[in-house]
């Protein structure tokens, strides 16, 4: 249970890093999360 309940700490915090809010579709699964970082990824190294 403790390590669940970490696990659930990090990702929080992680994706407040990212600017990701709780009900975004990008923190609901994975493959839309890595989509939006490889999204931004993009933008960030075509400047």
């Amino acid at each position: 249970m403790r390590l669940r309940s970490m696990s659930e700490v990090e990702k929080r915090a992680v994706m407040e890093a990212y600017g990701i809010k709780k009900g975004d579709p990008a923190y609901q699964s994975e493959s839309a999360c890595v989509a939006l970082l490889m999204k931004r990824y993009q933008q960030l190294t075509s400047m």
